[in-house]
């Protein structure tokens, strides 16, 4: 597990379900620049499409 490796206690692992990810991307939850948002809004899309 990641947790293992990156032991940090402002760090939460969310385990994924489903198929194995190709990519796994990383943001803090605060974090509002207009990059961040756009990939948010990707993903979410992507995952609504199935």
């Amino acid at each position: 597990m990641a947790r293992d490796f990156y032991p940090r206690p402002d760090v939460r692992f969310v385990p994924l379900e489903g198929a194995a990810p190709e990519i796994v991307v990383i943001t803090r939850a605060d974090d509002e620049r207009a990059a961040i948002a756009a990939l948010r809004r990707a993903a979410r899309f992507a995952e609504a499409r199935g």
